[in-house]
């Protein structure tokens, strides 16, 4: 059923047996750079990575690096001149998370670690009353799955979780939960 509240769609939906699908491997595509920003991607995440000897280190100094220095915002400008994740990497330092994202499997793919951006949502949010969590519009993010040998295609989230509270685990509150209640026809 759906039901328009406040200009959010709700949509409800009951979970049933989990689906597996088979997982690809590694395709030339998950390691392609464009030839003109090879050189400087790998310069940066040859830096970042410098102490590390493993590719999971690798990916992870990378993650924390633009965890630490970069920004996350809804607004960054962009130079239009330059290659968005170049100018997010090395003039702005501010943008979204398909930016950070962007940036890190290109890092990663220029010093030969296979990834790719992901896209979903990151929930948090669970009512209590019903106890199912609550996906919204606000919650779509992106990320990175990496190809680490022995344990196939690994996450790693590079965005800084200090703007994206709503990611957290928290319980939906007041009015919001009994709405639910009363909508999903248990009360």
């Amino acid at each position: 059923a759906r039901v328009f509240k406040d200009d959010e769609r709700i949509v409800w939906m009951k979970a049933g047996p989990r689906a597996v699908l088979p997982v690809d491997g590694v395709a030339r595509v998950d390691l392609q750079v464009p030839s003109e920003d090879r050189r400087p991607l790998a310069l940066l995440a040859s830096h970042w990575a410098r102490e590390e000897s493993t590719p999971e280190g690798a990916l992870l100094a990378i993650a924390r690096h633009l965890r630490a220095e970069y920004k996350y915002t809804l607004a960054a400008a962009r130079n239009e001149r330059h290659d968005p994740v170049l100018d997010f990497l090395f003039e702005n330092k501010e943008g979204h998370c398909e930016y950070f994202a962007s940036a890190m499997a290109l890092l990663a793919r220029s010093v030969g670690i296979p990834a790719r951006v992901v896209t979903g949502y990151r929930v948090g949010e669970k009512n209590p009353i019903l106890g199912h969590y609550v996906v919204r519009e606000r919650n779509a993010h992106a990320w990175v799955e990496a190809y680490l040998e022995g344990r196939g295609w690994v996450l790693f989230d590079p965005t800084p979780n200090v703007e994206l509270a709503q990611n957290e685990p928290h319980d939906e509150e007041g009015v919001a939960a009994l709405t639910e209640l009363f909508l999903a026809g248990v009360g």
